[in-house]
């Protein structure tokens, strides 16, 4: 699942395109999934996901519970954010 493409993005901006495709499908608010598990799954260096998810957090694209142990999840609002807004979290 982790997408492969030809063009001009980053592997940043690769990673978190992967990881939010990931957790559309597999994560909801009552099975929130911790960035390990999104790594592995995906094939991504854990530490540098883990860094990823918390920028998309930061930007509101990615939901999470602080008591949750670092997992995460797409909330309706998340939901709304484009890929372009992962891409220009990057530029």
């Amino acid at each position: 699942m982790f997408v492969e493409t030809n063009s001009t993005l980053s592997k940043a901006s690769k990673y978190a395109i992967s990881a939010v495709l990931y957790l559309t499908n597999k994560a909801s608010v009552s099975n929130k999934i911790g960035s390990k598990e999104v790594a592995k799954k995906l094939n991504i260096p854990a530490p540098f996901l883990a860094k990823v998810i918390q920028e998309l957090t930061k930007k509101g694209i990615v939901s999470s519970v602080k008591e949750s142990n670092g997992e995460f999840y797409l909330s309706e609002i998340n939901e709304k954010n484009t890929m372009y807004n992962i891409i220009e979290m990057y530029r």
